[in-house]
């Protein structure tokens, strides 16, 4: 085999993954191979074969593959090389035949030792190969005892004396990398290249972040930190580098007068930082890549801007962190006070959240308690020009993760700090709960361009008073909302489309107490409602809809949801809406449902209508109803049941119903209320009250119905509804006869006689007197009357001791019931109290009755044989 490469060494940088590495020169043995293991500041460390690394591929004329026993972390430099042992161990035998094959080995290794020689004297100092001849020998140990190699005028080697400016501008950087030069959370110092004196003569920072004189000391090459008290603390958790500049002196040269001209600054570069004041978080170590985690560095960036904001009162100022072009891994961010965090655009600048960070992407802390300064009434944190990508698939499912968040405020309303913050030119996609998080006391916020998709709750919640919201898109939720205001109010929305989200669009909750306006709007393909409220302050809130659209919502295609469905409020607003249905499939059951608002004044038309439903219905009577279709105006209709039917017209007390299909208009109900009584009359088709017209009459008594008068009272289906229940029970029946069971043959199945083993446990059950609670509670312990019978639960553990289920026997029922809220009028008294969430147990007491029966007549038998 033969030398025919010069190449006996290559280098790798290492990526904290890749374990094989190839070596493409030919080597007669594993041993001949050498690594050195190089850091960033140049240190080497000898790596041991068998220990460190394995090799393969000796004697092959490629060579072969070192392979590492343990991944090296990032930031490192293999230097992988030959070295060969200058020795002959092959033995020659007199007139033994020509060892052809041997001596080429041994010769091949002359040529590498040959090579390791060439490649050792060129890293060599010489003198060129002109001066061929010239002495190199340096001069005898004590004529270089402090003194300094140089040359004479002649170039040859002799001995200076140190001059005194020896050192100066002698400046160094050591990178200190974290795993390789010290531990973070366990180490508090690090040993320098060498030593500079004094820490006068040193700068340093963590992670970009610069360290006061106060925080380390220096001894010897050995860097301690400190704390507050002067004492060795550990470096912070999370830093990656530490570096640090130093000399033990410093050299400037200085020009000569009037020499320096005007030199143009890259916009963006840290020169131009420094001069326009901006904070790059570059600076601080931040990569941009998408591959390296820029968390720690970003966060320096922010911290430093929060300190900076401060000390300068940011009456004036609030610090900018500019984070460019690039996409930045991060763990989650946390601003604690007002800054303006910006990329460079919304397709520019991107932050993704990693995986398992179960983080917001961008949290803003309540930093009410520590604010001060001059001027605090508009300062607010600014995020803007960016995309925020959540990465919900891979977090912890049912987090609090979101894209931004504000926390909650301890600031109450009313105090010169509002709590509120600027969003604009923001991409937020798939948080893993809500796009935008605006907690309470977050007041006087501004949102604008800010477009959020694929959240897993809603894309915006918001619990505070006064946010301006212009220009936003909020779609694609995927369990819930577009935008909910949860809690305070006083939003103004213009020019947003709120659009394909699983639950309603836009959703005003019982919490909002102060009216909302909503104008040019896009409420567009939501599953449930378009929009949706159901405030609880309906004397103070009036919320208004101006030049708003609302396409085809109700998606869920159930006819059980409305384009517009709103409660409890003391006005409602819709002047120039638009309604639009263009999917016959999936129809809204209304236009605009309304139930407990005192007045709404409507100004709509509708659009490109497909289905039968009609485009109005509310609950309560309002003044100020316009709706035009097709050019008519002053309509106002609504659904009752399964039919369509129309209200034409209000008369004192009385309501008619048309037959919408009718051309005549035909009528054919009517509902009055005269006095004490309200009636429902089937009409003839004049409108005109027959002679048996009456279908019900409830008379009432003060605010109570005291008497029903109708025809007889059926269920719609047969054998499918209860008359009462558990919770809901009458107090007493009276009737003339009794009670009429069916009891036909044809309805039963598998007719036997009653097993004895039910009787055997009926004997069991016994009869008792009682008193009931509520009669006791009423009345008193000695008024409430003494009743006979049996005990639900009695009856159920004497079968139970036979090892029957009783509740398989149709003479013992349990039931329960949820638990219901009270039913108040517009005056909040109460109309129905609230039922608290409960069971009952009780007996069919015929079918009681019956096996009583039962039981005597086979005793009886049994007395009559013996």
């Amino acid at each position: 085999m033969t030398v025919t490469s010069s190449a006996q060494d290559i280098s790798y940088a290492t990526d904290g993954a890749t374990t094989d590495f190839q070596i493409p020169f030919y080597f007669l043995d594993n041993a001949h191979i050498v690594v050195d293991k190089i850091d960033a500041n140049g240190g080497l460390t000898r790596l041991t074969y068998g220990t460190d690394f394995t090799v393969g591929g000796a004697g092959a004329v490629n060579g072969g593959t070192l392979t590492a026993l343990s991944v090296f972390a990032r930031g490192f430099t293999l230097h992988i090389y030959r070295d060969v042992p200058a020795t002959q161990e092959t033995e020659y035998q007199q007139n033994d035949p020509f060892p052809a094959k041997t001596t080429e080995k041994a010769l091949d290794k002359l040529t590498m030792i040959a090579q390791q020689n060439a490649a050792a004297t060129q890293n060599s100092i010489r003198f060129p190969i002109s001066e061929y001849g010239r002495d190199g020998t340096l001069p005898s140990a004590p004529q270089r005892a402090m003194n300094v190699l140089g040359f004479d005028v002649a170039g040859n080697v002799t001995m200076l004396p140190v001059p005194a400016s020896v050192g100066a501008g002698d400046l160094r950087d050591d990178i200190l990398v974290a795993g390789v030069d010290f531990i973070a959370g366990v180490d508090s110092s690090v040993t320098l290249s060498r030593a500079y004196g004094t820490k006068a003569n040193l700068t340093v920072s963590m992670d970009a972040a610069l360290q006061g004189a106060d925080t380390f000391r220096l001894n010897g090459a050995t860097l301690t930190f400190l704390d507050d008290n002067g004492n060795p603390a550990a470096i912070p958790f999370g830093i990656q580098k530490i570096y640090v500049k130093g000399g033990t002196t410093l050299s400037i040269y200085t020009p000569p007068d009037e020499s320096v001209t005007d030199a143009k600054i890259a916009p963006g570069s840290k020169l131009d930082n420094r001069i326009t004041g901006t904070i790059d978080v570059r600076d601080f170590g931040a990569v941009g890549d998408g591959v390296a985690n820029d968390t720690a560095a970003i966060q320096a960036a922010i911290d430093f801007a929060q300190s900076r904001f401060k000390t300068d009162y940011w009456s004036t100022y609030v610090p900018s962190v500019r984070i460019p072009a690039g996409t930045y891994l991060v763990r989650g961010l946390t601003i604690s006070y007002p800054i303006h965090l910006h990329g460079d655009g919304q397709n520019a600048t991107t932050l993704n959240l990693m995986s398992d960070s179960n983080a917001s992407v961008v949290a803003v802390t309540d930093m009410g308690g520590s604010l001060a300064g001059a001027d605090n009434n508009n300062i607010m944190p600014i995020i803007s020009d960016m995309s925020l990508n959540c990465n919900s698939s891979g977090q912890t499912p049912g987090g609090y993760f979101r894209g931004v968040s504000l926390t909650d405020s301890a600031i109450p309303v009313g105090t010169n700090y509002h709590g509120g913050a600027e969003l604009r030119n923001l991409n937020i996609r798939a948080a893993m709960e809500y796009g935008v998080f605006i907690g309470s006391n977050r007041n006087n916020g501004r949102m604008a361009n800010v477009r959020v998709l694929y959240s897993g709750s809603d894309c915006v919640y918001n619990s505070a008073y006064d946010w301006r919201i212009v220009d936003c898109d909020f779609g694609n939720s995927q369990n819930s909302n577009g935008y909910v205001q949860h809690a305070g109010g006083a939003t103004e929305m213009i020019n947003c489309n709120i659009f394909v989200n699983k639950l309603s669009g836009l959703f005003l909750d019982t919490g909002v107490n102060a009216s909302c306006l909503f104008a040019n709007c896009y409420f567009d393909t939501n599953q449930r409602h378009g929009t949706v409220g159901i405030g609880s302050y309906g004397d103070v809130v009036s919320h208004a809809f101006s030049n708003c659209v609302w396409r085809d919502n109700s998606q869920e295609a159930d006819n059980t949801y409305d384009q517009i469905n709103l409660s409890n409020m003391t006005q409602v607003t819709i002047e120039g809406g638009t309604f639009v249905v263009n999917i016959p499939a999936k129809q809204p059951r209304y236009l605009i449902n309304t139930a407990n608002v005192t007045r709404v004044v409507f100004n709509a038309t509708y659009e490109q209508n497909d289905t039968p439903n009609v485009p109005y219905r509310t609950a309560v009577a309002n003044d100020y109803l316009n709706l035009a279709i097709g050019g008519n105006e002053n309509c106002s209709l609504a659904t009752m049941g399964g039919s369509t039917v129309g209200v034409v017209g209000r008369n004192g007390v009385r309501f008619d119903y048309y037959d919408p299909a009718s051309v005549s208009g035909t009528r054919r109900w009517r509902t009055q209320a005269l006095g004490s009584v309200y009636s429902l009359y089937a009409a003839d088709d004049s409108g005109n009250l027959a002679a048996g017209s009456l279908a019900f009459q409830v008379t009432r008594t003060g605010s109570s119905p005291s008497a029903l008068q109708t025809v007889s009272v059926q269920p719609y289906t047969d054998n499918a509804f209860p008359c009462g229940a558990a919770g809901f029970r009458w107090s007493v029946v009276y009737a003339a006869t009794g009670v009429i069971n069916t009891s036909d043959e044809n309805q039963k199945e598998q007719i036997e006689g009653i097993p004895d083993a039910w009787l055997d446990a009926w004997a069991d059950v016994d009869y008792f007197a009682f008193k009931f609670k509520d009669a006791t509670a009423e009345k008193g312990a000695d008024n409430a009357r003494w009743h006979v019978g049996f005990v639900a639960q009695r009856v159920r553990d004497a079968f139970a001791k036979h090892g029957i289920d009783a509740a398989k026997i149709g003479l013992l029922c349990w039931d329960s019931w949820p638990a219901q809220s009270a039913v108040l009028d517009d005056e909040g008294n109460v109309i129905k109290p609230a039922i608290d969430a409960g069971e009952a147990w009780g007996i069919r007491y015929e079918e009681a009755l019956a096996m009583e029966a039962a039981l005597m007549r086979r005793e009886l038998k049994k007395l009559r044989a013996s």
